[in-house]
């Protein structure tokens, strides 16, 4: 988390990174949803309304560890607590993909969740941090726009992986989309507190 960013952020790209971060968040939840009945069916789930946990954990851990990132934050810095998440997503993605049963997903849904709470919350303290006024509410909605596209896209990105293979796969695209994110983070995200 030592590497500083030799050229400033251009808006644009700023916009870019901040929405893509807090992408990955609606991605885990909206991503897995065409896979449901696959991964209740592949982990042997024995009844069918438990497979919604998937989602239903996932959000209360977040909703949950959105109290701690503003703190830690604030301790240690935004951009190490944004690098932890982004590893964290990848870490947890890539364990979710190998797990061989429906309580071991779970746990892994939980703590990612918490762990990646701060996907949402550091954006909008490095927004602060970096803007105020009216262009602080304008990159915010622009941030928040370009979000908001993710949540129609994710299935339908969920459903192309499983044309070409399992539901696995899934949490494997997600760990790859997190490291490229934090690739760009780790090179051109400067510490804003």
């Amino acid at each position: 988390a030592t590497a500083i960013p030799k050229k400033r952020l251009s808006e644009v790209e700023f916009v870019g990174l901040m929405a893509a971060i807090q992408a990955l968040q609606a991605l885990a939840i909206d991503v897995m949803l065409p896979a449901l009945g696959s991964i209740s069916h592949d982990l042997q789930v024995s009844d069918p309304n438990d497979r919604q946990l998937v989602i239903g954990i996932f959000l209360m851990c977040s909703g949950l560890g959105a109290l701690f990132p503003g703190a830690l934050g604030d301790r240690f810095g935004r951009r190490p607590v944004v690098l932890t998440c982004l590893g964290a997503y990848v870490t947890i993605s890539l364990a979710s993909a190998l797990v061989t049963d429906f309580t071991t997903l779970l746990v892994l849904r939980a703590i990612l969740g918490l762990c990646t709470a701060g996907m949402m919350v550091m954006p909008m303290a490095i927004i602060r941090d970096q803007f105020s006024g009216d262009r602080m509410a304008r990159v915010q909605s622009l941030i928040a726009m370009t979000f908001m596209v993710v949540p129609m896209l994710a299935p339908g990105i969920g459903q192309i992986v499983l044309l070409f293979a399992g539901w696995r796969w899934i949490f494997g695209v997600m760990a790859l989309l997190a490291a490229g994110v934090a690739l760009w983070a780790w090179v051109r995200l400067p510490e804003t507190l």
